[in-house]
């Protein structure tokens, strides 16, 4: 079966050094399309975070399936600095983001953050695989739309851009 790969490598501004003259860790956003369903980590140096798969229709050897839903809360949230590049790299038909402030889905359980809705959502303009993080520092999520030849799927991040270093 052909498989499917899709990194979207985060990095900080070129050139650009920590405090202690190191560059800082690279962060990559790995979206895996093999197996019998798409899936997603951003990885930060040796810190993997796995990303939440939500609405999604996916064909595999044998069968398929399709689950609609809202869009997922983020299992947790990782610190970027604004400024931040992202670059798209892989083997996928098409990929989508959105940054937004998270809020509570009308659909969320009482008193728990199950799901989502994006406030105030900016799409990230991906067209040449590169976008710089220039949103305001805060908490956000990231919703993520990416196609392969098996079916897509949607994503939720949880990213907290702060104020660049130095």
């Amino acid at each position: 079966m052909r498989g499917a790969f899709l990194a979207i490598l985060i990095l900080t501004s070129c050139g650009d050094l920590g405090r202690s003259g190191e560059a800082p860790p690279r962060v990559v956003l790995e979206l895996d399309g093999e197996g019998d369903r798409p899936a997603v980590a951003l990885i930060i140096g040796d810190e993997r975070h796995e990303g939440v798969l939500g609405t999604h229709c996916w064909e595999f050897s044998g069968g398929g399936f399709c689950a609609d839903g809202p869009l997922p809360m983020p299992s947790s949230f990782v610190d970027l600095q604004k400024g931040t590049v992202l670059s798209v790299e892989g083997d996928f038909d098409s990929v989508e983001a959105t940054l937004g402030t998270p809020r509570r889905s009308s659909v969320a359980t009482k008193g728990e953050w199950d799901f989502v809705e994006l406030r105030d959502p900016v799409r990230l303009d991906l067209s040449d695989r590169r976008e710089a993080l220039t949103a305001d520092p805060a908490r956000y999520v990231m919703e993520v739309f990416a196609t392969w030849p098996e079916g897509d799927g949607v994503f939720s991040l949880g990213i907290t851009i702060t104020e660049p270093k130095g």
